[in-house]
């Protein structure tokens, strides 16, 4: 097919004379036969219409339509809304016919009672109190009376076959009875002569508990009769006690707490050391010993130094001597006790 060609360049916007053909528009338009050029006429839209060039394919010529309803020609653009290109600012703001957005989200607040925070439809918490609950069941008040299904009163029954009504013991039962059939066991006489010399109850048993009896003691004696003595050189020492303890050498040294718990910070066993007392021993028949001592802590801490003469040492004629690690230091020692 050929083609038609609108050479717009060459449009011919001639005006004729008379009323039919103003504002025709005249087009060269190539025939049919493709042997030479046609003049179309095409009329206008009527007024007060605008109008659209077009070419009609149905009828290969061109044409006008008209520009339908709430369509305008502006500044030569095709626009719907009635404004210039440059009428609008690009603005959200310049827009008609927004939504309403709602302000930003908030957290929900329990307490609150308006507002977008405010929890709409909120259930009523319990409190904790029993009084608060609703359906609760009657509580047993403690009271018999209050009691159903209660058994009879046994006064109403009747003994059953083989209930023992009386007996051959009953007699026992009465204080005339008790006191002839126990009759010179139970007298003061008796019960005096009984328990004497039997060992007391109470604070006397604890006093006997601390005593030493003799083959040739009766009675009770009571505990602050009891003395332990010591003599240091002519001075007596009352409430001696000798107090025995071990301890592995380590570092050249033995450390004995003289503690009821055998710590440092330990209740201590004496209110007053004897230090003449002291007796520390290593059991090696194969070796001697040195030892020298201190007290701590109160009296409560005893610290030996205990070094060993080595055999070598001994030969050469040379006194030499070494820490005693290792070996196991005995302490033997006596004390007021606290």
């Amino acid at each position: 097919m050929k083609k038609i060609i609108f050479s717009l360049l060459a449009l011919s916007f001639a005006c004729f004379a008379n009323a039919q053909t103003a504002y025709y528009l005249g087009l060269q338009q190539r025939n049919p036969t493709d042997t030479g050029w046609s003049t179309r006429m095409v009329a206008p839209p009527l007024a007060p219409n605008n109008g659209i060039l077009i070419y009609n394919r149905t009828t290969n010529l061109p044409e006008f339509v008209t520009v339908g309803s709430g369509l305008t020609i502006i500044s030569g653009s095709l626009r719907t809304d009635g404004l210039s290109p440059a009428a609008f600012s690009g603005s959200y703001l310049d827009l008609t016919n927004t939504p309403t957005i709602p302000a930003a989200q908030v957290n929900a607040d329990w307490n609150a009672i308006s507002g977008v925070e405010a929890i709409q439809n909120k259930p009523t918490l319990f409190d904790g109190a029993y009084s608060s609950l609703s359906g609760t069941p009657t509580l047993f008040d403690g009271a018999w009376s209050s009691l159903t299904g209660k058994p009879t009163d046994l006064s109403a029954f009747a003994n059953g076959p083989g209930y023992v009504t009386s007996s051959a013991l009953s007699g026992l039962v009465s204080s005339a009875s008790l006191s002839t059939t126990l009759g010179s066991y139970a007298t003061s006489s008796a019960l005096a002569s009984g328990l004497a010399g039997k060992e007391a109850a109470g604070s006397a048993a604890v006093a006997q508990s601390y005593a030493v009896q003799r083959a040739n003691h009766t009675g009770t004696q009571s505990v602050t009769t009891i003395t332990s003595n010591a003599y240091v050189e002519t001075t007596a020492k009352n409430k001696a006690i000798q107090i025995f303890k071990s301890a592995t050498v380590a570092s050249g040294i033995a450390v004995f707490h003289l503690t009821t718990d055998g710590s440092s910070g330990g209740t201590a066993l004496c209110s007053e050391v004897f230090t003449d007392s002291v007796q520390v021993t290593v059991n090696d028949a194969a070796a001697s010993f040195q030892y020298g001592w201190a007290f701590s802590n109160g009296n409560k801490t005893l610290t030996v130094t205990v070094n060993k003469f080595t055999t070598a040492n001994i030969l050469s004629g040379i006194l030499g001597q070494s820490a005693a690690n290792g070996s196991v230091a005995k302490l033997s020692i006596s004390c007021a006790s606290v």
